[in-house]
């Protein structure tokens, strides 16, 4: 009897939370949502315009650049480059149902 507050969790994934009260004569079901991966972006810029964008190695375009949606908790490798310019390079997690903004300042080579 009481407030609950109920979740699932699978392969290191958890639902979203739900909200229930239970009256001890009353019982009820509960239908629990499974647990999915949360999918976020990445808002990437750069001081140069059309420097190259590559998450794990994979070419996605240029700056500036949103990314299309990404498992969320997972690390990417993403490199950034431009003809002229060294190369940077970070590793970046996407928020699930969010934007992250990734600011990048390409350094011209001597």
């Amino acid at each position: 009897q009481g407030f609950h507050i109920i979740s699932t969790r699978q392969n290191g994934q958890e639902s979203p939370l739900s909200y229930l009260w239970i009256e001890d004569e009353f019982p009820q079901e509960v239908n629990l949502a499974v647990p999915q991966a949360g999918y976020g972006r990445l808002n990437i810029v750069s001081n140069v315009v059309g420097a190259q964008v590559f998450i794990d190695d994979v070419c996605i375009g240029q700056t500036p650049l949103i990314t299309e949606e990404l498992p969320a908790k997972h690390d990417y490798r993403l490199r950034i480059f431009h003809k002229g310019y060294g190369m940077v390079t970070k590793t970046v997690t996407p928020k699930a149902n969010d934007l992250v903004n990734v600011s990048v300042k390409l350094k011209k080579k001597k």
